[in-house]
């Protein structure tokens, strides 16, 4: 299991309210991350992350997806700790050569948004 939490900025439509379309974001990652929609060895297509990000009404823009390796039995993390960096080949962030999954398994924690401006 490799654990992560994913951060990202958008930018909003002027008569939208910012709070509202951030929380709908947050709202529609963690629906794209229930580990219910995901199989062993499954990568992650970040395109895929900026079309769920796009599709929220009011989103004008993504500006920016950030991943980071969440990891630590005393945390309840899985222990293994994972570089997104080098697993990440042209936009797609792969699991280990080992059978793995990723998951988002704190989603009121692990995903974090805020409204950027131009």
């Amino acid at each position: 299991i490799i654990n992560f939490a994913i951060e990202f900025d958008i930018v909003v439509f002027k008569n939208f309210n910012n709070q509202e379309v951030l929380l709908n974001s947050i709202n529609s990652l963690k629906k794209y991350f229930d580990i219910q929609n995901w199989q062993f060895n499954q990568p992650i297509l970040i395109s895929e992350i900026f079309n769920v990000l796009g599709q929220v009404t009011g989103v004008q823009n993504v500006e920016d997806i950030r991943f980071k390796n969440k990891a630590g039995n005393a945390l309840g993390y899985s222990k293994h700790s994972y570089d997104f960096g080098s697993a990440t080949i042209n936009n797609i962030i792969y699991p280990s050569q080992d059978i793995g999954i990723f998951e988002l398994k704190y989603p009121n924690s692990d995903i974090k948004g805020r409204v950027v401006k131009y």
